[in-house]
């Protein structure tokens, strides 16, 4: 959003109110911007990011971090890592003994854990004004199939849950992740339980002056029996026997673009 000040006419004269006024309704438009103005207008056109064009250099400043990690599947054909329902190729490696060592095993219901690697993948900044900040994490989610983690026979009802969080400054950024907020009426929402997700989370926000953490968090979600006929939070059944190991993070990348600004934006 761009403002123009209507400045001096030909033949015309300095007037100290006018010039205020200009200074003001400048300043009002400045503030009653919102993350969804810049999100809509400035970095989209459509449906179509246009984040690309956003170059390294003054004013914008990027982070970037990234840790690979390889799930082993079959390249031959088609993994089911990312079929349903099919026999075609094989699926990934992702036990601790013999899977890739970058590989992060998402531990269940021991609340939000931060997702890291041989590279710390936290970005850290001290920025001098104010900024807009834009932050994108992308990441490959993948498990076993729920035979493969050697439950119980009474786990046979419970299903895995995978939830995921972008945090700022150590507070949750609202809406930045899968989630879901658990309530009486059951539990089978509160989370991601498909196998395989590659996608990208991206949120707006803006920080005051000074220092600054970014983060990507993923846990497991309570599980319940979807099976039972009151799945009602009394009725909440846990695994006898946890999957700790094989609900993981493959290849991730966290960005942060920041945007400097003269004062808070509203919103």
């Amino acid at each position: 959003m761009i403002f123009a000040p209507k400045g001096l006419i030909v033949g015309g004269v300095v007037d100290p109110n006018d010039l205020a006024q200009e200074f003001i309704e400048a300043s009002r438009i400045a503030e009653s911007q919102t993350q969804y103005q810049w999100e809509n207008k400035a970095l989209f056109n459509g449906a179509a990011p246009v984040t690309s064009q956003l170059v390294e250099g003054a004013p914008v400043r990027i982070v970037s971090v990234k840790q690979s990690a390889f799930l082993r599947a079959d390249t031959s054909s088609v993994p089911k890592v990312h079929r349903t329902d099919t026999t075609t190729g094989f699926d990934p490696d992702l036990t601790v003994a013999s899977g890739d060592p970058e590989l992060f095993q998402i531990p269940y219901n021991r609340g939000y854990n931060l997702i890291t690697g041989t590279n710390d993948m936290r970005l850290k900044w001290v920025s001098e004004y104010p900024e807009m900040i834009y932050i994108i994490f992308s990441y490959q989610y993948t498990r076993l199939k729920r035979n493969g983690f050697g439950l119980n026979t009474d786990d046979d009802e419970a299903f895995i849950r995978f939830k995921l969080q972008l945090q700022l400054d150590g507070s949750g950024v609202y809406g930045s992740g899968l989630s879901g907020v658990g309530t009486t009426d059951g539990f089978r929402g509160t989370g991601y339980g498909v196998r395989n997700l590659r996608t990208t989370h991206r949120t707006i926000s803006f920080t005051g002056a000074g220092p600054h953490t970014v983060e990507a968090l993923a846990g497991q979600a309570p599980c319940t029996s979807v099976a039972q006929d009151t799945d009602t939070e009394e009725a909440m059944a846990f695994f006898g026997r946890p999957p700790n190991e094989g609900v993981c993070i493959g290849h991730r990348t966290l960005t942060v673009i920041r945007f400097p600004k003269g004062k808070e934006l509203g919103g």
